[in-house]
């Protein structure tokens, strides 16, 4: 449907339509071609909205895994929304006026600007952002924090804490996952996971030693390429 509702925005003329009309009202500065791309994005992101309920609350209701409520549903949406529009206008007013002051060097200063943002926010998001949508809390002393730990240096990861994440009041699904940059890297297990874990051979964690090197090493490269 997104894939409908894009071609149906590029060969229609809405796209180059909507812009004239936007910058006739705005004007024709950085911060205003960024405010209209930043609308289109949210327009796009809203016709999504419709599949996104069905699957939450038909599809993993279905299967027993949904656990998040309507209320909490549209909260992520806003607060989702209230994100693209701090971060994203002044990064695109920033890359529109680098286009237009920089010449045939604009790439350039774009993708270092791009990969400075990129960074920044391995510390933003894990250190504010995601506790705006859940609650963190550090993973009490004990085997598992060890185990953990251990894992993570032997994967070249050193983790500077592990905590639990209310992952229940979204999902019954289980997952964790790291994140931070340096010495702020964190180790988040959903609590979901966290009542299932079981003690298991050491000899199962090479699989994860390897995959956690691999990850390490594929974001931040990531964040170079693109």
């Amino acid at each position: 449907c997104g894939l409908i509702i894009l071609l149906a925005a590029l060969f229609s003329g809405f796209l180059p339509w909507s812009y004239d009309v936007f910058l006739d009202f705005a004007g024709e500065s950085a911060w205003a071609k960024a405010a209209w791309i930043i609308g289109i994005v949210f327009l796009f992101s809203v016709t999504e909205w419709p599949w996104e309920w069905y699957r939450q609350f038909r599809l993993e209701e279905r299967f027993g895994f949904n656990k998040t409520t309507l209320r909490l549903w549209i909260v992520d949406r806003i607060k989702g929304s209230v994100l693209t529009v701090s971060f994203g206008v002044p990064m695109l007013a920033l890359s529109v006026w680098l286009v237009e002051a920089a010449g045939s060097s604009w790439w350039f200063y774009g993708w270092g600007t791009a990969i400075s943002f990129q960074i920044a926010m391995m510390f933003v998001v894990p250190k504010w952002i995601l506790p705006w949508f859940n609650r963190f809390e550090t993973l009490a002393e004990g085997e598992l924090g060890k185990r953990l730990l251990k894992l993570g240096k032997a994967a070249n990861f050193s983790a500077s804490t592990i905590q639990v994440m209310d992952g229940s009041k979204r999902s019954a699904h289980s997952n964790a996952f790291f994140a931070g940059f340096g010495r702020f890297r964190k180790i988040v297990l959903f609590d979901t996971l966290r009542r299932r874990i079981r003690s298991s051979p050491g000899a199962r964690n090479r699989p994860l030693q390897e995959k956690a090197r691999l990850e390490t090493t594929s974001v931040v490269l990531l964040c170079v390429a693109c």
